[in-house]
């Protein structure tokens, strides 16, 4: 065994334990009280140095299709903070995050970590585009007078594929009551 798979091999032992985790090194909560949405909280789960709005602004940016201005940032918490910004009719949610060149520090003077979170705004529809839904599984179909709609719990995807000359039946899953399609392949 050469040491690249004996490493390989260590990590993904620890990684099974709990022990390591990839991809994200820290990662904190946001949420909003529902109804309101002219701010959200942020949760950084450690206590933080204390900083003005232009060090946030210069090291966390908020948002949904574009930029979303933060206006004010209040503590409310050891760790919690009131970030102050117009979150109305974000169908899509936003999405906080810190950029690595951060002014940002934790009480213990170590710099805060590179993070993107995203949240969907509590008391607002959430858009979902199915295109970019992996897990459907999971993914909760809206009841439509009483009725569940959906065909399928995948998207786009060929049910019953054989030879490219045979007729298959796509379905799609979406928000609105689903229709099947007949495609014949020649």
């Amino acid at each position: 065994m050469d040491q690249v798979s004996f490493q390989n091999g260590f990590i993904c032992g620890m990684s099974a334990k709990g022990l390591v985790r990839s991809g994200e090194l820290y990662k904190p909560t946001i949420y909003n009280d529902s109804g309101i949405y002219s701010y959200f909280y942020i949760d950084f789960r450690r206590t933080v140095q204390a900083f003005s709005l232009g060090m946030f602004n210069e090291s966390v940016i908020v948002y949904d299709s574009q930029q979303v201005s933060v206006t004010r940032i209040e503590q409310t918490g050891t760790t919690v903070f009131k970030v102050y910004c117009d979150i109305t009719n974000k169908i899509h949610g936003i999405t906080v995050l810190n950029k690595k060149t951060t002014r940002l520090r934790f009480a213990t003077g170590e710099l805060m970590p590179v993070f993107s979170v995203h949240m969907f705004i509590d008391g607002q529809s959430a858009y979902i585009d199915g295109a970019y839904v992996y897990n459907t599984a999971s993914l909760q179909l809206p009841n439509f007078n009483g009725v569940s709609e959906g065909t399928s719990n995948s998207m786009w995807t060929a049910v019953d594929a054989g030879s490219s000359s045979e007729s298959i039946s796509l379905t799609q899953v979406t928000f609105k009551p689903s229709e099947s399609f007949k495609i014949t392949l020649t």
